[in-house]
């Protein structure tokens, strides 16, 4: 039997409509990122062909997944298909960066005796979870138990009773 012919399908993820304003902003702030790295190298004094190359690549994803996600808000979009085979770890790195961003907005707002809803932060933690299962990657190490365990245990000692000896 050849094996001619035969092409594996690409690995997909489905980004819920509920969560794609944060891939929106995440491949934003890299499409950004990207920019200001790139002009760094085209100006240097001297530019090395090989970081000129990986610059302008890295600027090309960025660039492509802010596109396959939708340049601008569109309050009646859907659930978004990526096809993870383009943006492996790009995609990954988002979905963290975003994830990491609304743990400190959370952790923030309780620093200030503010409790905020969770919004779409369990859904972007079991997203990038997912991606790395696909790419054979660890799971994410944690140094300390996560923000929800910890605000969990906090909020079970506020309300339990305290002995006064």
């Amino acid at each position: 039997m050849s094996s001619q012919g035969t092409a594996t399908a690409p690995r997909t993820v489905t980004i819920p409509a509920k969560v794609v304003r944060y891939v929106r902003r995440g491949a934003q702030d890299e499409l950004s990122h990207s920019l200001a790295l790139y002009e760094i190298v085209i100006h240097s004094t001297s530019v090395d062909p090989r970081m000129y190359e990986a610059g302008a690549a890295r600027l090309e994803d960025a660039k492509s997944l802010f596109e396959a996600i939708g340049v601008c808000a569109d309050p009646t979009q859907g659930a978004v298909v990526l096809n993870l085979d383009r943006w492996p770890r790009l995609l990954l790195r988002v979905l963290e960066e975003q994830y990491d961003a609304e743990i400190r907005r959370l952790q923030d707002a309780a620093a200030d005796g503010i409790d905020l809803p969770l919004r779409e932060v369990p859904v972007l933690w079991v997203l990038a979870a997912d991606i790395r299962k696909k790419l054979g990657l660890l799971p994410r190490r944690k140094n300390k138990r996560s923000f929800l365990e910890r605000s969990l245990a906090s909020r079970r000692r506020r309300w339990r009773p305290r002995d006064h000896a």
